[in-house]
């Protein structure tokens, strides 16, 4: 297989720190943006720092620092993944423990691994991953949040009070040509999927494609940070 990738994490305009951590096969992006191609595997992190804690840019990195030390090997089931995750997240209560209550942190994670025409995504939280194929988009991370009048209510998290453990996993084959798409919730709150749709499917290039999300977003008004992956898989003959 071959794969094509740009990510991007950048902070929102009223903030002092970029919350959001980006990781594509154990580089780190919390500035600017990364591009690059392989022919070997993808393994793509989005971390997303629950803002009303005090440590989350903290809690972002400290999952991204846990996922570099894995190879690919010790990423290959469901069962595996779910044991790194709690394995995170208790180290996330630990540091809080050991710091005290002026360091809670709380961040979601969603995370992507494509390999020998399979992919295994899993979340936690609402940063979301998409699949694009034959002009179709479609969300397969699932959100872990309470939807209310007033405001929504995040429930799945690591770190934090400890009980925001809730993961989501899917596997599935790669179609030629499908396009995986990995965003915090700074980019998918400001652009409608149609927009993302209408982007995804035009001629350009694939960076110009991840710059021209970006760019939408920040025309449509987000002021929260914004992190983006965007992968095109296509089968080598």
């Amino acid at each position: 297989m071959q794969f094509e990738y740009i990510a991007c994490s950048r902070k929102g305009e009223p903030k002092d720190k970029n919350e959001d951590c980006v990781m594509v096969n154990k580089f780190e992006i919390t500035r600017g943006y990364c591009i690059g191609k392989t022919d070997k595997i993808i393994l793509a992190i989005i971390c997303d720092g629950v803002g009303s804690t005090k440590g989350a840019d903290i809690a972002s990195k400290k999952i991204i620092n846990y996922f570099k030390r894995l190879e690919e090997k010790e990423l290959v089931s469901p069962r595996i993944i779910c044991k790194h995750l709690f394995n995170i997240n208790k180290e996330i209560l630990d540091s809080q423990k050991k710091n005290g209550n002026n360091c809670d942190m709380a961040s979601t994670v969603a995370g992507l691994l494509v390999s020998n025409n399979r992919y295994i995504t899993f979340n936690i939280g609402d940063t979301r991953i998409y699949k694009f194929y034959r002009n179709n988009m479609t969300c397969i991370s699932r959100d872990h949040v309470i939807i209310n009048l007033q405001k929504n209510t995040l429930y799945g998290y690591l770190g934090g009070d400890g009980y925001g453990f809730y993961p989501s996993i899917q596997k599935g084959k790669i179609e030629n040509g499908s396009i995986f798409i990995l965003c915090s919730d700074g980019v998918y709150n400001c652009i409608s999927e149609m927009e993302m749709v209408n982007i995804l499917g035009s001629n350009n290039e694939l960076i110009e494609k991840g710059r021209a999300i970006i760019e939408k977003v920040f025309q449509n008004g987000s002021k929260d940070d914004t992190s983006l992956i965007v992968i095109d898989c296509s089968i080598l003959n």
